[in-house]
């Protein structure tokens, strides 16, 4: 699946609820040790995916219990 241009994984959580995991976490190179650098730069880009994911994993939708037994 493609979420915001990025491929990812739909990953369904204990509780039900559906998440995103970005293709590349799953990658080996994912795990390749990296280099400090005493000045960081983030893109604004990469700010805003960051929010975006948090928003969804901290604050994640309300879900109608009884509508869910109506169906």
């Amino acid at each position: 699946m493609i979420a915001d241009g990025e491929r990812v994984y739909v990953i369904t959580l204990t509780d039900g609820s559906l998440t995103h995991l970005p293709v590349w976490m799953t990658e080996a190179t994912a795990a390749e040790p990296t280099t400090l650098t005493a000045s960081p730069c983030v893109s604004v880009e990469a700010l805003d995916a960051l929010q975006r994911l948090l928003t969804v994993v901290l604050d994640p939708p309300v879900v109608d219990v009884e509508a869910r037994g109506r169906r």
